[in-house]
Order: C-alpha cells, then sequence, then structure tokens
C-alpha cells in the first residue's frame, strides 16, 4: 500500500508540473525524473534501488524551484525520501550511528572538495575558499562555495592549482577501482606540500545476504548539527586500503584517526 501510495502521489505531482513544461528545462527534467521513478519503484531490484537514489537526489537539489510552481512535489519528494530510506534499511547491513566533529579547514589558499554535494559541509566551513565539484551537481543556497559538475577521475584544473584538497565520506561513493584514479588526479592539482583530508568509514567485505550498507551521521559543526545517513553498495574499504592507495600515489601520511567504524586521514604531496 505505500508503494500504491507514492506511485499516485508521483502520478499526480507529475500531472500537475506537465502545466509548466515550458517554463524551463528543470521542470522537464523533473517529468522525465518521476516517469523514471514510477518504473523503477514498481520493479525494485537492488540495481533500481541504486538508481532510484540517485534520482532523488537530483529531486532533492531542485525541490525549492519546483515549489514555485508546484508546491505538492515537495511532499511528493519528501515521501521519496523516506520510502527509500525505509527500503535502503532493508536491504542494507546498518551500522550504529557515528559521530564526527569538524571545524573549518585552516588555510589561506583555496579548497577543492571532492563529491561536495550532499551535505555541503566543506562548504559549510570554508565558503568561498572551496571549489565544490559532484557528478551530477545540487544546488545548495546554505553554503557559499563555488560549485562545478566534475568527475574527480578526470579533473579538468592545472596542475597544482589547490592547496587542500577534500573527501568527506565521498571515496564511498565511489568505485574501489576507479580509487587510485581518483588520488592521482588529487594529487596533479595540489600544490607542493598540499593536503589532501580523508573522512570516511570502514565497510566488511560481506555481512550475511546484505548488498548495501548504511552510515547513521551525526556532524557537529560549530554552530549547527547536521543529521545525514550515506548508503552505498557494500564494497570493502578500511584505514589501511586508503594509506595503501596514498602510498602508490607518492602522498606522505602526515596524520590519522579512528573512532568506531570512522576514520580521518591526511595525506601531503611531497616535494617531486
Amino acid at each position: 500500500m505505500e508503494t500504491e501510495k507514492l506511485r499516485k502521489s508521483m502520478a499526480d505531482s507529475k500531472a500537475l508540473l506537465e502545466n509548466y513544461r515550458s517554463y524551463g528545462q528543470f521542470i522537464v527534467d523533473a517529468i522525465d525524473f518521476l516517469n523514471r521513478l514510477d518504473g523503477l519503484v514498481a520493479d525494485l531490484s537492488n540495481e533500481n534501488l541504486v538508481e532510484a537514489a540517485g534520482i532523488v537526489e537530483k529531486l532533492n537539489g531542485e525541490v525549492d524551484n519546483y515549489k514555485g510552481y508546484v508546491p505538492s512535489v515537495a511532499d511528493t519528494i519528501e515521501q521519496l525520501n523516506k520510502w527509500l530510506e525505509m527500503k535502503y534499511k532493508e536491504k542494507a547491513y546498518v551500522i550504529e550511528k557515528q559521530t564526527v566533529e569538524m571545524e573549518p579547514i585552516e588555510t589561506d589558499g583555496f579548497i577543492l572538495d571532492i563529491g561536495g554535494a550532499g551535505e555541503g559541509i566543506i562548504g559549510k566551513l570554508n565558503g568561498r575558499k572551496v571549489v565544490a565539484i559532484d557528478l551530477s551537481y545540487l544546488t545548495r543556497p546554505d553554503n557559499d562555495s563555488l560549485k562545478i559538475v566534475m568527475d574527480a577521475t578526470d579533473l579538468k584544473f592545472l596542475p597544482k592549482s589547490f592547496d587542500v584538497a577534500t573527501s568527506f565520506f565521498t571515496l564511498m561513493y565511489i568505485e574501489n577501482d576507479d580509487h587510485l584514479k581518483v588520488f592521482n588526479e588529487v594529487y596533479r592539482v595540489l600544490k607542493e606540500h598540499g593536503r589532501f583530508l580523508i573522512w570516511d568509514v570502514r565497510i566488511p567485505q560481506r555481512v550475511e545476504d546484505k548488498p548495501f550498507f548504511l552510515l547513521p551521521l551525526e556532524i557537529i559543526l560549530p554552530e549547527e548539527k547536521v543529521e545525514a545517513g550515506y548508503g552505498v553498495k557494500l564494497d570493502q574499504q578500511d584505514l589501511e586500503y586508503f594509506k595503501g592507495l596514498a602510498r602508490r600515489t607518492g602522498f606522505k601520511v602526515v596524520g590519522e584517526w579512528t573512532e568506531d567504524e570512522i576514520f580521518f586521514l591526511e595525506l601531503m604531496k611531497q616535494l617531486s
């Protein structure tokens, strides 16, 4: 019944959005997204769940724009978020909530934030010093970072452009086979002695028959707390795995900590 109710809500929102189709590409995209989601929701394989989560992430990024034309779309998107969370929890290995405290990053230069969509934590902390990239960028009005659609395995920046690079629970979303490419690209665009700061989580190789992994996270910032959930395919990683990638790339490990299931790694680009 929950699925049927959700599908009806999507159909109603789609019908209302059709009245504004000529108002812009973002309306056309929303209609197409809802069409695709209807099929994914009706036939929810593991692969379809992953695709649905990616589409809903895009809808979340434009929800304020949609509300200006069809306010009820916001309710539909909220229903989608709750439905996806429920389905992920059914199929995922869910660990206990983890907590991380964050402070602004000390630097006089620019920060490249890999995967800066989502909660945009680095952008919240360092504002206009941050160049945030993501594969399909979401609008985040609550921070002043520069936001660019870009693939972390193929950065379009000149060598030695940044003083700091960050990955705040982003590498877990990137296929393991692509991690070395990301490390090499980050190394290339960092200045000499530039730092690569990584926050991430230990993911086991296998837990029963669970195909997904879910990290509930409380992020404590100087002026607010952010509650987030990070869900991905279950693909093994840990601190030692990333330290190995650092050594292969040429980074020097200059700092690290582990607390419960999450960890932090500070790498430095050495003189060539």
